[in-house]
């Protein structure tokens, strides 16, 4: 149903979720209430989902997971710095390692900046960012890993971060150069400073997206998607690929015995040349008949996404007709 909701291919969403879900050990029963989360998370980025797959290649989700950080803390930032044009892979990685320097020495940060993919003039750039922001504003590490395990861990703990400079007088600059830095500066770096200054956005996104990771609100969003016409041409697609799998997984002993039967049929007339011309209609006769009623029961079996098919088409042709 999110292929249906954001266009995106059944791998690339099957995909998303499976990855978001291991991170995070959920039990298969939270597929539905995950899927509603990364819905929400999309809907409230500019990105599209294929955007969002391409971020979680990253392994923001397993980094976060592994430090605890939930998974709207995360994808609020993700969100908030897509609205303002940095590509999603890109805030995905730099996300990452800022994540890892604020839990762990730097040292081990590293490896996690190498494993995303981080030149080392990277690495060393939000490896001195952090480094800056630390002693600017006397927070030590151990208190920000702590921020980052509540429910809006990320706001918590860039909110810990900007309360203790200012209480300090830290001037703005400085405290807007180490953010940018700690973000790996460029286009990324700015735009963490407008998230930096903007902490209240940050936590907007946050509250948006767990508004609308409801089963309820996943369901409003397929039904929306499943009345417009590109909604209907996806839906016609993904019960069309299920029609495939059907008659196949039907049809595939049929083919099994058959080929089975064949060959031993064909070895025993080898031996037994003299019957060829005398059982040969015989035998035609017999498997004909016999492969029509596997094939009828086949087809009967996947009758209910046919008739899907059918209907989906239907509609489909009456929304192009205007009737």
């Amino acid at each position: 149903r999110e292929s249906v909701i954001s266009g995106a291919g059944l791998t690339d969403t099957v995909n998303g979720l499976t990855g978001v879900m291991r991170s995070y050990n959920l039990a298969g029963s939270q597929a539905a209430a995950t899927q509603a989360t990364l819905n929400a998370i999309v809907g409230q980025g500019s990105m599209h989902f294929q955007d969002f797959n391409k971020a979680m290649a990253s392994g923001i989700a397993s980094t976060s997971a592994q430090y605890g950080i939930s998974i709207p803390s995360w994808g609020a930032a993700i969100a908030f710095m897509t609205d303002r044009g940095v590509p999603a892979q890109d805030v995905s990685t730099r996300l990452r390692m800022s994540e890892a320097l604020m839990v762990s020495p730097s040292s081990a940060a590293e490896k996690v900046g190498v494993a995303a993919g981080l030149s080392a003039q990277d690495i060393s750039t939000q490896q001195s960012g952090m480094s800056d922001a630390l002693k600017l504003s006397g927070v030590n590490q151990l208190a920000l890993a702590n921020d980052l395990r509540k429910p809006d861990g990320l706001f918590v703990a860039l909110s810990d971060l900007k309360t203790h400079m200012d209480a300090g007088r830290v001037s703005t600059d400085m405290q807007n150069a180490s953010i940018s830095k700690l973000f790996g500066g460029g286009r990324s770096g700015s735009t963490a400073i407008a998230l930096y200054n903007n902490l209240p956005g940050l936590q907007q996104k946050y509250n948006a997206i767990q508004a609308g990771s409801t089963t309820k609100a996943f369901d409003s969003d397929y039904n929306k998607a499943l009345s417009t016409q590109a909604g209907q041409v996806k839906m016609l697609e993904h019960n069309y690929h299920a029609l495939g799998i059907t008659i196949g997984k039907d049809l595939m002993p049929v083919v099994s015995s058959l080929t089975t039967g064949l060959s031993d049929t064909a070895g025993w007339f080898a031996k037994n040349g003299w019957a060829v011309g005398v059982l040969g209609t015989a035998v035609t006769a017999i498997l004909v008949p016999a492969m029509g009623v596997k094939l009828y029961r086949a087809l009967g079996a996947a009758g209910t996404a046919i008739g899907d098919v059918t209907r989906f088409y239907g509609k489909l042709v009456g929304s192009v007709l205007g009737h």
